[in-house]
């Protein structure tokens, strides 16, 4: 039985790599203010990643497909940190909640992604 599986697991990947389903690798995200308040006077919002800055391709972070970066840089520890302004992240998100969700390209070409769940207040 265990090889049964463990057959048809790897006939679903060679099937779905051959038809171009790309896969993502998953990074750990942490964002900034997570309390989007649409009313605030905030002007960043700041995403701290698990992925090293030297591994990301410059260019290519973007967040929910949509608003790209004004800085990236790297922390302390050598990972991405990415900051976005805070009026083109309202005009993306709505209460009661909102998944935020980073992808960029890493300098070997795999694609990468984060999400986390904000909540968003209009008040």
């Amino acid at each position: 039985m265990r090889k049964c599986i463990v057959g048809v697991c790897a006939i679903c990947l060679i099937a779905a790599v051959s038809v171009g389903i790309a896969f993502a690798m998953d990074i750990g995200i942490q964002v900034s203010p997570n309390v989007i308040v649409l009313r605030s006077q905030t002007h960043a919002l700041t995403i701290h990643t698990t992925i090293k800055m030297s591994a990301v391709a410059s260019g290519t972070v973007v967040l929910n497909d949509a608003i790209a970066p004004t800085s990236t840089y790297a922390d302390d520890r050598g990972y991405l940190v990415a900051k976005f302004d805070m009026d083109d992240v309202k005009g993306i998100v709505s209460a009661p909640t909102e998944i935020l969700t980073l992808t960029g390209t890493t300098t070997d070409g795999e694609t990468f992604q984060g999400s986390e769940t904000v909540q968003v207040k209009d008040h």
